[in-house]
């Protein structure tokens, strides 16, 4: 009973295709990254800044969910691998995320003259006050899930939660928020969203999507809907978040519209958004070291506030490039390693 039932799963392999196109999807997620901490809405200098930063802002809510959905998706354990396990994230997600968030401390501390206690700073790079968050995060789901496993009445217990809290949030009653200070570091936030990578690794939902252009094409156009929606909400309030239940439908059908077409792109085999999606945990915690200490130095026009996001990932892409050259002609890996490019 339990072969025939194990039979009946779609297959769980991931194509050559479908691995580019998850690459793909990562390059917009992190572009969504950028434009969260490099830019805003701005009103007071100009119909074209105004217009611009608006038609911008939606992508600023898009980068976390698609990010811990495909988590979620590649999240596979074996029985008693809980030392091969943390020791792969230890090397790959948490040494590199400690010497970003100490580097990102002694910028402040050295150019900005920064004299915060040492509490402060310990926080700052564990993500409390600052955007150092999903690291941190994503080893609590890394941990959650290992004690939930992946029986699908889990998984869907967990979208539940994470849908409660979000009203929660929606409301201002979310005491675990308000308890840690943070809505970022608040795992119920979260949990559903990596769930659903889990499930869709499991049912194959991704692949079901791809093979049925309707869905896909009727996915990018409630995501285009959507995304002028929300477009007028950062027009009326200055502002778009995460931590509302009016912005899970915009999210959710993002995912859908942006895997759809990331697929799409992937058949051409698209070598630099495949790139930017290999790298992105390295631009993510470097452009907050680097890119947004930069700007700030260069007192950035206001009216171009829009074209910092395109300008930072352009930045982090040359000096990765460039990083990646330097190591291969010193044929070396490790200081690659150590800024989280997987090599």
């Amino acid at each position: 009973m339990n072969k025939k039932a194990v039979a009946a799963l779609p297959d769980r392999t991931v194509t050559e295709q479908e691995s580019r196109a998850f690459f793909v999807i990562k390059a917009f997620a992190i572009f969504s990254v950028l434009v969260a901490h490099l830019s805003n809405v701005i009103y007071d200098m100009g119909i074209v800044a105004t217009v611009s930063t608006v038609a911008l802002e939606p992508w600023s809510i898009i980068g976390v969910p698609v990010f811990i959905v495909v988590s979620g998706f590649f999240y596979q354990r074996k029985p008693h691998d809980t030392w091969s396990f943390w020791k792969k994230k230890g090397v790959t997600i948490v040494l590199p995320w400690i010497i970003a968030g100490m580097l990102r401390n002694l910028v402040d501390i050295i150019l900005y003259h920064s004299r915060e206690p040492f509490l402060y700073y310990v926080q700052r790079v564990l993500g409390f006050n600052s955007s150092f968050y999903f690291p941190f995060l994503l080893i609590m789901l890394f941990a959650l899930f290992k004690l939930i496993g992946g029986k699908p009445a889990l998984l869907w217990v967990s979208i539940g939660v994470n849908v409660a809290s979000l009203i929660l949030e929606t409301l201002g009653y979310n005491y675990i928020s308000i308890l840690l200070g943070t809505s970022s570091l608040n795992v119920c936030n979260w949990v559903g969203f990596f769930a659903l990578g889990m499930l869709s690794r499991r049912y194959r939902w991704d692949r079901r999507l791809v093979q049925s252009p309707v869905a896909g094409w009727i996915s990018v156009a409630l995501f285009s809907v959507l995304y002028g929606l929300t477009a007028y909400g950062a027009f009326t309030t200055g502002e778009t978040t995460y931590y509302r239940m009016d912005a899970v439908a915009f999210e959710l059908f993002a995912i859908l519209a942006l895997y759809f077409l990331s697929y799409k792109l992937a058949s051409r085999r698209q070598r630099i958004l495949t790139e930017i999606g290999s790298c992105t945990y390295c631009v993510y915690l470097y452009h907050l070291v680097i890119v947004t200490g930069l700007f700030g130095l260069m007192n950035f026009p206001t009216a171009l506030t829009v074209l910092q996001p395109f300008l930072g990932l352009a930045m982090m892409m040359g000096l990765i490039e460039a990083g990646k050259w330097l190591c291969k002609l010193l044929k070396i890996k490790w200081p690659m390693t150590l800024m989280g490019l997987k090599g």
